[in-house]
């Protein structure tokens, strides 16, 4: 992870200096060298970015984000294609499949296009899906219900 793909509000988790577990925070702050980050409400809590991971997106962090599943796909049997739902919110359309190996897989797609037209945008982390909602809403992107 580098620091141009982060902005100050984005999730991200780093090592707990008590048990050595991640804990979900929000970045409230780059510096000017680019190589550390301020995390929480503590600008004392500074660490490298060699030391913090991205947040991989699931189903249950896409409903805190308050994100609605949409499960009926246009009257098709689910097992016509991989597509599993849809997760909207705010006129966006995250689309989730889930390929035979189990891997899941989002991607954002603009509505109304035909989907052999382009590419699909692919989100993997938290904060890629926070800086598209920003980009295209002009919002920040919040957690409606905490992780639990």
């Amino acid at each position: 992870m580098t620091a141009n793909e982060l902005r100050i509000g984005n999730y991200v988790k780093f090592p707990n200096v008590t048990d050595e577990e991640y804990s979900q925070i929000e970045a409230i702050g780059i510096t000017i060298d680019e190589r550390k980050m301020a995390f929480g409400y503590n600008v004392d809590e500074i660490y490298d970015f060699d030391d913090i991971e991205p947040i991989p997106l699931t189903d249950e962090l896409f409903e805190q984000f308050g994100f609605e599943k949409k499960v009926d796909l246009f009257g098709k049997p689910k097992n016509t294609f991989p597509l599993d739902y849809i997760f909207t919110k705010d006129g966006l359309y995250i689309h989730k499949y889930t390929y035979p190996e189990n891997v899941d897989v989002y991607e954002f797609r603009f509505p109304n296009i035909d989907p052999w037209i382009y590419s699909p945008v692919k989100l993997e982390y938290a904060h890629q899906l926070q800086n598209l909602y920003f980009a295209l809403k002009g919002e920040e992107l919040e957690l409606t219900q905490k992780p639990e």
